[in-house]
């Protein structure tokens, strides 16, 4: 495999093109790098991370750097994927960010749980979050599914 080009022509592509972009009106660039934002799933997933973020405000100092620290970068997980994937140029490709996705959602149900036995989280707390959990995956696996049935229509035609 070669080495990618790189240089001063490289560079100069590269300006040009970022360039050329920056001049389409507004509405066509968040059309195209911010279609993440309109999907429901994106939005919700959105919504549990901020409450995650204020439930384990709430955790010992002592877990900064543990329970807090991975609850959060799981929950982040989940919706980040989304909108990464979301910019793939392949159903499938998208369909594998999806089940990172959902991945995560498992990771966050585990330390759910966890948080429950330690007592960091109240057990009304904890039944929001796990029911919000299993209305993220529903939506992740009926996503899914959906991009594979589009990509089963279009090898069949």
């Amino acid at each position: 495999m070669e080495p990618p080009i790189t240089g001063p022509k490289t560079e100069v592509l590269e300006f040009f093109i970022l360039a050329a972009i920056s001049f389409w009106p507004l509405a066509i660039r968040q059309n195209i790098m911010h279609k993440f934002k309109k999907l429901k799933i994106w939005q919700k997933s959105l919504q549990f991370t901020k409450k995650i973020y204020q439930l384990t405000d709430k955790f010992p100092n002592s877990e900064l750097f543990g329970i807090t620290s991975q609850l959060r970068r799981a929950s982040v997980s989940i919706y980040l994927n989304i909108a990464e994937g979301s910019a793939s140029k392949s159903d499938i490709e998208f369909r594998r960010f999806l089940i990172i996705s959902l991945k995560s959602i498992y990771e966050v149900v585990a330390i759910i749980e966890l948080c429950k036995e330690l007592k960091y989280l109240k057990p009304d707390e904890c039944i929001i979050l796990e029911k919000e959990l299993d209305d993220l995956g529903a939506m992740t696996n009926g996503l899914i599914n959906k991009l594979k049935l589009s990509n089963k229509k279009a090898n069949s035609q």
